[in-house]
């Protein structure tokens, strides 16, 4: 994380900036599959994770569990 962003905090007693700075370290940036807003999810039967995102997007896991990587799955409309 880029310690320029503490920049602004120098009128924060010495305390909440050391806790600023330690929760900032913490901070994991991760490029997300599906940059839409989650709208519903839920398990399937096979143990994966689906996904449907706002604007009717429909996502399903590679694999089974806890994953980030999913392929967007083509749903016909009438």
């Amino acid at each position: 994380m880029d310690k320029s962003m503490l920049a602004g905090l120098e009128s924060l007693p010495e305390a909440y900036q050391q806790r600023m700075a330690s929760m900032m370290e913490q901070v994991q940036i991760r490029d997300r599959a599906v940059a839409r807003r989650i709208q519903n999810m839920g398990w399937r039967a096979d143990g994966g994770l689906w996904l449907f995102v706002r604007g009717g997007g429909l996502y399903l896991s590679k694999g089974t569990g806890l994953t980030e990587e999913f392929e967007e799955v083509p749903v016909q409309s009438r």
